[in-house]
């Protein structure tokens, strides 16, 4: 028999209707969504009175007498992902190719080739826990399948950019409603490897084995939290000596083909002027060109 689930969601709570289709063990999973809990009670006795199957005339997702969405639209997955990740006006190019790049990875043919109006939540159900498990069959890497899972914090971030593409599509009426939605929160829960932060102390044990030039590149990224790539980005004019801050505004990139350009920080927020030691200036300061020019016309 049909079952009803009541569901926290972004939108508030909902009641969902589920069912194996023909009330076997081997039918595929059904669902349907139900903003009250009146309405679902009375599908599922539709459902139970229609021997575990959709009643007459209900079209999935959309209700009695509704005009199915597939007479609208044909696009698959495959061919709305890159027109939708082309409109965001927020990511640089560099990081729109990696979009693309990403779904070439870790999206099987099977779901990319799919109408968008046919995916469901089974198939979205299917194909979450596939990013983390070793080259599922399907996944491409410039034509050759990808050999090694992907990482917790890159199978989210791939979900999450999936989940986005289609909910463009609920904005842009292509689809009725997102099947991606609320599936990811398992990926944040697996745990990777722990972040382990060197206190004062060791960090001056790390320090004392460096060259001079290293030591002093360690010493500031240990002091400013900036990121590799921020802080080798850094030019002398991010520097303001009388206010002891730096500036971050650029990061190093890496491209599609591992070669390096400058490009904007990770993220905005780090768009930052950041508070260093006085010391740690002055020691940068004599490198300097501003101020070896000056020094040389002093008399």
């Amino acid at each position: 028999m049909a079952n009803i689930r009541k569901c926290s969601t972004k939108a508030g709570t909902r009641w969902q209707v589920r069912w194996r289709e023909g009330g076997s063990r081997a039918g595929r999973h059904r669902t349907e969504m139900f903003r009250k809990e009146l309405q679902a009670v009375k599908f599922r006795g539709m459902v139970d009175g229609a021997g575990q199957r959709y009643p007459a005339g209900w079209v999935p997702g959309l209700g009695f007498g509704a005009a199915p969405v597939e007479q609208a639209t044909a696009l698959s997955l495959r061919e709305w992902y890159p027109r939708a990740i082309a409109a965001r006006p927020r990511p640089s190019a560099d990081q729109k190719k990696r979009y693309l790049r990403q779904f070439d990875i870790y999206v099987p043919d099977w779901l990319a080739d799919k109408p968008l109006t046919e995916i469901t939540t089974e198939d979205a159900g299917v194909w979450v826990p596939s990013l983390t498990e070793a080259a599922p069959a399907g996944r491409r890497n410039g034509g050759k399948r990808a050999t090694r899972p992907a990482a917790p914090k890159t199978a989210h971030n791939v979900f999450g950019t999936v989940s986005s593409v289609m909910k463009q599509a609920l904005q842009d009426e292509h689809v009725r409603r997102n099947v991606f939605s609320g599936l990811g929160v398992g990926l944040k829960n697996h745990s990777s490897k722990e972040q382990v932060h060197l206190d004062g102390e060791e960090f001056e044990l790390v320090h004392a084995e460096l060259s001079p030039k290293e030591a002093e590149l360690a010493r500031w990224l240990f002091l400013s939290g900036m990121r590799w790539g921020e802080a080798t980005a850094l030019q002398w004019r991010d520097i303001d000596y009388d206010a002891n801050m730096a500036s971050v505004h650029r990061a190093w990139k890496r491209l599609p083909d591992n070669s390096y350009a400058l490009g904007e920080p990770k993220t905005p927020r780090i768009y930052s002027t950041i508070v260093m030691p006085h010391e740690m200036l002055a020691a940068i300061r004599i490198r300097d060109p501003r101020f070896q020019k000056v020094a040389s016309s002093d008399p």
